[in-house]
């Protein structure tokens, strides 16, 4: 039979498209001859797990990720559709772990058997979870690590910013005065440390000093402690109460110390009293005859006229009313 060039040339194309085709689907890791089990798996989060991760079971590869979708619009839980290509018997309670097999590949769904004697079908959800493990905390330290690489990238340029040479010169220049500075003071600065070790000496020597009198704080201390201070406190607050009712009958007017405080009359009269005797005591001091007549050789002496008593009282400055 002989076949045309146009039949060739399209059975050429079609084989190349479906090598081709066969060709992608291998390198993603579908093999399209290779007969496949499905299964699914609900997670809250995916840690980062991506399409055509591999599926491992005891450290080997036996299938890939193929969907991650969410299982409604509320986006709370993620559902994991993977395959496995090997002729595997999974039981029920065989569990989908997300875990991280190694640092460059990411992560993956590591499978844990169970000891159900009951087998998974294709199309079953398996029990999920993820794992923290070593792995996980040698990628956080990773990303740790990053984080303080890029800080201290950021704080040497800063560095390099600051000691450039004109503020390199700056902080030279100023050394070299705070060093000439010491050396023109080196005197004063020694006096200043020699002060101080004779403070510290005399504070050593009143150290026992120091210590009687926190002993008697202390016995002071404790002898109010025995002393009951509720009891204390409440001969204190009766005092108080006591002396305030005192201050409320004088500011009423009430009792005598009252009554000098609040009523003026008496106010004025003791102070009319104590001018009048003021002026007594003038008249005795300057007219004794009319109070005592005793003349030792017979002569008389006159006596002061009441104005004249009046001026020495004003002289003397009593007290006015």
């Amino acid at each position: 039979m002989k076949f045309s060039r146009e039949f060739k040339a399209g059975f050429i194309a079609i084989l190349s498209i479906a090598f081709l085709y066969w060709g992608i689907n291998f390198l993603k890791g579908n093999d399209i001859f290779v007969t496949k089990t499905t299964f699914y798996a609900v997670f809250d989060q995916v840690n980062g797990l991506a399409k055509a991760q591999p599926v491992i079971l005891n450290g080997y590869n036996i299938g890939q990720v193929d969907q991650i979708y969410f299982s409604d619009a509320s986006g709370k839980k993620l559902i994991v559709q993977f395959s496995i290509r090997e002729k595997i018997s999974l039981t029920r309670n065989t569990i989908a772990m997300i875990a991280t097999t190694d640092l460059l590949s990411g992560k993956s769904i590591v499978l844990r058997p169970g000891d159900s004697a009951e087998l998974l079908k294709s199309g079953d959800t398996l029990t999920s979870a993820l794992e923290t493990g070593f792995a996980e905390e040698l990628v956080q330290l990773k990303d740790n690590f990053e984080n303080i690489t890029h800080h201290l990238d950021s704080l040497l340029i800063k560095v390099n910013t600051i000691l450039d040479e004109h503020n390199v010169n700056q902080l030279q220049k100023s050394i070299s005065v705070i060093n000439r500075t010491i050396d023109q003071n080196a005197e004063k600065i020694s006096n200043i440390v020699s002060n101080l070790e004779r403070i510290s000496q005399s504070i050593a020597g009143q150290n026992s000093a120091l210590n009687r009198t926190l002993e008697n704080a202390a016995e002071i201390t404790e002898s109010i402690k025995d002393e009951n201070p509720a009891r204390l406190i409440a001969t204190l607050q009766q005092t108080t109460g006591e002396l305030k009712k005192i201050l409320e009958d004088i500011n009423s007017g009430r009792g005598n110390l009252g009554k000098m405080a609040r009523d003026s009359l008496l106010y004025q009269n003791l102070l009319i009293t104590t001018d009048q005797l003021n002026k007594l005591v003038l008249d005795l001091k300057y007219n004794p005859r009319r109070y005592i007549n005793v003349s030792v050789f017979g002569k008389k002496t006159k006596p002061y006229s009441d104005q004249e008593i009046h001026n020495k009282f004003r002289e003397e400055k009593p007290l006015n009313p």
